[in-house]
């Protein structure tokens, strides 16, 4: 066996490794690839490494590290080829991505959840992943979801907001309004993420928003085919032969939480998601699997995220 970093001669062998073990649950395109590691600055290189059978050049495993600014660590992907497995490749792909880890000043370790992730933590069905995770010191944090809206054939009804309050898809001259109000409400990780689609190419038509007396007070998030950003609530739209819109994040002010604003917004992005030719949609890592469910949302997959703290 070889190991060596990532590097983007490898992008090729990942892909094809993933589609092989978890591409019927998971269906990896390279675009996504490229733009989660190679193309994120969050992406550790000394943290990522890549395992190659050298007698064939077959590549078998795969761990991806990434940094944050708040002293966590990510490990994005730790995978192995199921034929390579027992053979200690997994445990030394983890030991080497720590190692970088540690070294570059990070303290605790997520299984997914980083900026720019795959997946918000461990798939709940991959029992025999979770076991070998906690038996390495990680630990079980909660449950979230990624749910499923199929509006194929159905009207949808919206709820009036009355006269105050206007709800319209954003246009390139709403940018700076809506980098404003994301820096109010919302700083951090969808601050981030909304200065990343801007810095894409985005136009503003992924967002819907809410204004009142003409001030932002709320937002909605979607996703299409012509998205410059593959989001997370797009990744697996492969799974489909249906075109599959995203929804989300969705975020109220909140001095104006607990007037109905939120479910107004989430109906009216499901609307331009139809009008676009989008009737299934995904809201991907969440745990308010009641708010949607009250518009026909229903759990399509889950997820378990684990931690390590004060590893060595």
């Amino acid at each position: 066996m070889r190991t060596e970093k990532l590097s983007p001669r490898h992008i090729e062998g990942i892909c094809e490794l993933w589609n092989r073990e978890i591409g019927c649950d998971f269906p990896l395109r390279t675009r996504l690839l490229r733009q989660n590691v190679l193309n994120h600055p969050d992406f550790l290189s000394e943290g990522s490494f890549v395992v190659e059978d050298k007698s064939s050049d077959y590549l078998v495993g795969v761990v991806i590290g990434k940094v944050s600014r708040f002293g966590v660590g990510y490990i994005s992907v730790l995978l192995v080829d199921s034929l390579y497995r027992t053979l200690g490749l997994g445990s030394t792909l983890l030991k080497l991505a720590e190692k970088a880890l540690k070294d570059a000043g990070m303290n605790t370790i997520a299984l997914g959840g980083d900026s720019g992730h795959f997946f918000p933590g461990v798939p709940s069905h991959y029992m025999g992943m979770k076991q070998w995770l906690e038996r390495r010191g990680f630990v079980q944090r909660g449950i979230t979801y990624d749910l499923l809206g199929d509006l194929r054939g159905k009207a949808l009804i919206e709820d009036d907001v009355g006269p105050e309050v206007t709800i319209s898809v954003a246009g390139e001259a709403d940018r700076g309004d809506i980098l404003t109000f994301m820096n109010l409400h919302f700083p951090g990780r969808w601050e981030e993420t909304t200065k990343r689609y801007f810095a894409s190419g985005g136009t503003g038509r992924e967002f819907i928003l809410l204004r009142k007396t003409g001030k932002i007070i709320g937002f909605c998030r979607i996703n299409d085919d012509y998205s410059p950003i593959l989001a997370a609530n797009q990744f697996w739209s492969p799974c489909f032969q249906d075109p599959c819109g995203g929804i989300g994040p969705l975020g109220i002010a909140a001095s104006y939480r607990g007037y109905g604003y939120g479910k107004a917004a989430l109906q009216a992005a499901m609307r331009v998601l139809q009008e676009r030719n989008h009737h299934l949609m995904v809201i991907d890592w969440t745990s308010e699997v009641d708010f949607y469910a009250k518009t026909g949302f229903t759990i399509w997959k889950s997820y378990h995220p684990y931690t390590k703290e004060g590893f060595s």
